[in-house]
């Protein structure tokens, strides 16, 4: 099984900008983005969702702005999914230290499995209320933050696309509007900014769709023409994981092993978190292995932890408290469902494929 490269992930990169602005990094940094970033003015990273190296490969040639300026690839974290890599990048910390390791998390507290960026409940889609319950648990100071507190002033920001932020940018073309304006705000500065495509596009048409190769050069294009106008600026293009596109194995297809979970598995579909009452732990093992041994690879909860999965150990008291008994990892193109699901994803991510794991890091040099 392929497994997050703890030194050349998303993460370092991320502590290469806080060693960038003075701040002490929480792990090693990326040594070539260092030394390209260093002295540099104006700093900005542009993430696009689920733009992984496989997507653009797939899409784009050496003709296009972003393999013209591909200058290395790193990891995702595990799993390879926005909720793990995006927090792993705020926060310079992998999921084993900062609590929030997937899509679907449950708490203890409420007896819920929680979609902990919407805030709602996993299965029935119902909110769980106005507060939103990861960020009150697992609120951590964000790179952002750190940086702005070193400085004494805002001289880092944050944009994400709206409604993740209600001051958020609708558009692309008014990412890159408030992305200009916040790099032009200060004489130093550090801007990210989020944007949720093309993920959901590949979630619902799939790797392949016309649609998604015309939003990928839409990207391409509008992030060479932002580079040329503004050669001020040093810009990182990235991603937070690849997509692969997926087939779903129903669970209620065999119900001795689907009756021993206490409730529905949580985490990902390509990386199952299952709570399973121990008595029936041996008889689980041996019913999953039969049924999906061939489409994933099987570890119990002390497995996880000794091979470091969701980053290095000692993990957190918060992020062992969402750990159930065993974590099944896709390491094919299959993906798991134990309850019925009127939507499912044409493409998907959080198994450990390479194609999952797999981004590229895209260098635009700034002068400055």
């Amino acid at each position: 099984m392929n497994k997050c490269d703890q030194k050349n992930s998303i993460v370092n990169l991320s502590n290469s900008i806080l060693k960038r602005f003075g701040v002490q990094p929480f792990h090693a940094t990326n040594p070539l983005v260092d030394s390209l970033i260093k002295g540099k003015k104006k700093i900005i990273v542009l993430l696009f969702d689920g733009l992984g190296k496989n997507i653009i490969d797939l899409h784009l040639s050496t003709k296009d702005n972003l393999k013209k300026h591909i200058i290395g690839e790193m990891s995702a974290t595990f799993p390879p999914t926005t909720v793990a890599s995006t927090n792993g990048f705020l926060s310079g910390k992998f999921p084993s230290e900062n609590g929030w390791m997937a899509w679907s998390q449950y708490f203890a507290s409420i007896d819920q499995n929680v979609n902990v960026f919407p805030n709602v409940n996993s299965q029935t889609q119902q909110s769980i209320g106005e507060e939103n319950i990861m960020r009150k648990v697992g609120n951590y100071p964000s790179i952002i933050e750190l940086i702005n507190k070193k400085h004494g002033k805002e001289i880092a920001f944050d944009l994400k696309r709206y409604p993740i932020d209600e001051k958020g940018p609708k558009t692309l073309q008014k990412l890159f509007k408030m992305v200009k304006k916040s790099a032009e705000s200060s004489e130093e500065t550090f801007t990210y900014g989020y944007w949720t495509e093309p993920d959901s596009l590949l979630q619902g048409r799939g790797t392949k769709s016309k649609r998604v190769l015309a939003y990928i050069k839409k990207i391409d294009r509008m992030v060479g023409r932002f580079a040329q106008k503004n050669d001020d600026f040093t810009i990182l293009v990235i991603a937070d994981h690849g997509m692969v596109d997926v087939e779903y194995l129903k669970m209620h297809d065999h119900l001795d092993l689907l009756s021993l979970e206490t409730r529905p598995f949580s985490f990902e579909k390509r990386a199952a978190n299952f709570y399973v009452e121990k008595k029936y732990h041996l008889l689980f093992k041996k019913l999953f292995n039969q049924y999906y041994g061939q489409y994933f690879e099987l570890f119990t909860k002390e497995e996880v932890i000794a091979n470091e999965l969701f980053g290095p150990n000692p993990i957190s008291e918060l992020s062992h408290s969402f750990l159930g008994d065993f974590l099944a990892v896709s390491t094919s193109n299959k993906s798991l469902l134990d309850y019925h699901e009127d939507h499912l994803l044409k493409a998907h991510h959080g198994g450990s494929t390479l194609e999952e794991y797999q981004i590229y890091i895209n260098y635009f040099e700034g002068k400055k």
